[in-house]
C-alpha cells in the first residue's frame, strides 16, 4: 500500500484500515492508533516503536520483521495474528487478549505482558524473558499454549493460571511461579534452574527429562502428576498419587 494512502488514513476519522492490504516500511513510531482497527493486514519493515494502541483489534494480520519496542497496548485483541522475526522489547500487552496467534523467531525481553489471557497461541524460538530483563506475565490465564525452544529465563508468572501448556526444550531459569495454579502442563527437557515455583499448584502435570533439583518447591503442591527421567528436589514440597520414574 502507497505511504501516501496510510498517511492519509492515519489522518482521517476512519476507524477501519482497509482489509487485505500489504503495508511495507512504513513509522508508525510514536503514533496514536488508538481508534483504529485492522483485519487481514500485513505489515512488513514496519515500525510500531513507542506507538500506543490501547484496545486496538489486530485480525489475521501478519507482522514480519517489524519492530515494536515500547509498543504500548493494554487492553489490546490479537486474533489469528502472526509475528515473525519482530522485536517486542519493553512492550506493554498489560490485561491484553491473545488467540490464536503465532510467535516466530522474536524477543519480548523487559514487557508487561501481566493480566492477559493467552489462548490456542505458539511460541517458537521465541526470547520472551531473560534473566537480566524479565517479563511480567503475573495474574495471567494460560490455556492451550505452546513454548517451543524459548527462552523464559526469569519470567514471572506469580498467581498466573496455565492449562495444558506444553513447554519443551526451554530454558526457564530462575522463572517465578508463585502462587500460581497449573493443569495439565506437559514439560519436556527443559531446565528450571533456580526457579521460585513456592505455594503453587500442580495437577494432571507431566516433566519428561527436566531439571528442577535446584527449584524451590517450599509449601508447592503436586496432585496426579508424573516425573519422568526428572532431577527433583522434594524438600518441602507436597505430592499426592504421583509417579517417579
Amino acid at each position: 500500500m502507497d505511504h501516501a494512502k496510510v498517511d492519509a488514513f492515519m489522518e482521517s476519522l476512519t476507524t477501519e484500515f482497509p482489509e487485505g492490504e500489504v503495508i511495507e516500511g512504513y513509522r508508525f513510531a510514536g503514533g496514536d492508533l488508538r481508534w483504529c482497527s485492522f483485519r487481514d493486514v500485513t505489515f512488513r519493515n514496519c515500525s510500531f516503536d513507542n506507538a500506543v494502541a490501547d484496545g486496538v483489534l489486530f485480525d489475521q494480520c501478519v507482522f514480519d520483521r517489524c519492530s515494536m519496542e515500547r509498543f504500548r497496548a493494554a487492553d489490546v485483541r490479537l486474533h489469528d495474528c502472526k509475528f515473525n522475526t519482530c522485536s517486542l522489547k519493553n512492550s506493554t500487552l498489560s490485561a491484553a487478549f491473545i488467540e490464536g496467534c503465532e510467535f516466530k523467531h522474536g524477543s519480548a525481553a523487559g514487557s508487561d505482558w501481566s493480566y492477559q489471557t493467552l489462548k490456542n497461541t505458539s511460541f517458537l524460538m521465541f526470547t520472551l524473558s531473560e534473566a537480566d530483563s524479565i517479563t511480567l506475565m503475573t495474574d495471567s490465564r494460560i490455556v492451550d499454549c505452546g513454548f517451543i525452544r524459548c527462552s523464559l529465563s526469569g519470567l514471572d508468572l506469580d498467581g498466573s493460571q496455565v492449562y495444558t501448556a506444553v513447554i519443551d526444550s526451554s530454558d526457564m531459569a530462575q522463572a517465578c511461579l508463585v502462587g500460581a495454579t497449573v493443569r495439565g502442563l506437559v514439560l519436556k527437557r527443559s531446565g528450571l534452574d533456580r526457579s521460585r515455583l513456592d505455594n503453587s499448584l500442580f495437577q494432571f502435570c507431566v516433566t519428561t527429562q527436566s531439571d528442577l533439583s535446584s527449584a524451590r518447591l517450599h509449601g508447592a503442591n503436586f496432585t496426579n502428576c508424573r516425573f519422568v527421567g526428572t532431577d527433583l528436589k522434594s524438600d518441602g514440597a507436597y505430592f499426592a498419587e504421583c509417579e517417579i520414574e
